[in-house]
């Protein structure tokens, strides 16, 4: 009974492995990964409002009480905010120059997906437990996997110029904005773990990269 259900009258000639096939479309990824990535996004805010809550406990609660000890979790919602925004918006352009699924583009959106709902995870254990190197190594390295993965993505697409819009026009500068990106993120987890009381300011070297890619364009385009 539950596999005629699974499977109604005229499914019998449809693909079991509907990722692989040449003519699928991306829309309904796109769209699961979007919604996917809203919810980590909105997950982000929940320990400010246990903050806001236990702030409300207090015989005197003011908003400069909220802030101050809250500080920690303010900090790192902004920085966990920005990145998987950034995140979302390279997957974004990326994803806008296929045209078609290809093997492995299902398998390895998910597993960047996975890393990214894992964010509002670390966001929250930096916000709320004590500072130490193991703590860094989950928050930052969780951004050096969510790179690596986007990077993959990247990879991935360049190999399949046929499941793209334009087959003539890979984007192989996501490849190297990808390495670029993970490096940082890699440097600022070194630095983390070299000088512990930088801790997560050590995140501000990403702000490096919008002058250096540009630096590095004009120097390719002299050459």
């Amino acid at each position: 009974m539950l596999e005629a259900a699974a499977n109604p009258p005229g499914s019998e000639d449809a693909s079991p492995d509907e990722d692989a096939r040449p003519d699928a479309s991306v829309d309904r990824l796109m769209a699961f990964t979007d919604a996917a990535v809203a919810i980590a996004l909105t997950l982000l805010v929940l320990p400010l409002m246990d903050g806001l809550f236990s702030t409300g406990d207090s015989q005197t609660p003011t908003v400069a009480k909220f802030l101050a000890d809250n500080s920690d979790g303010l900090w790192s919602f902004g920085v966990s905010f920005a990145v998987i925004a950034a995140f979302w918006r390279g997957h974004q352009k990326l994803f806008q120059r296929i045209e078609s699924e290809f093997p492995g583009l299902f398998a390895v959106d998910m597993l960047w997906l996975a890393v990214i709902v894992l964010v509002p995870v670390a966001t929250a254990a930096s916000g709320r437990l004590n500072h130490d190197r193991l703590q860094m190594v989950l928050y930052i390295g969780i951004m050096v996997l969510a790179s690596v993965c986007q990077t993959l993505l990247a990879w991935l697409v360049c190999r399949s110029p046929g499941s793209l819009i334009d087959p003539g026009d890979p984007p192989v500068g996501f490849i190297w904005g990808g390495v670029w990106r993970t490096g940082l993120f890699a440097s600022a987890l070194a630095i983390s773990l070299l000088y512990p009381p930088i801790g997560y300011y050590s995140l501000l070297v990403l702000l490096v990269a919008p002058g250096a890619r540009v630096a590095v364009t004009r120097i390719r385009a002299h050459r």
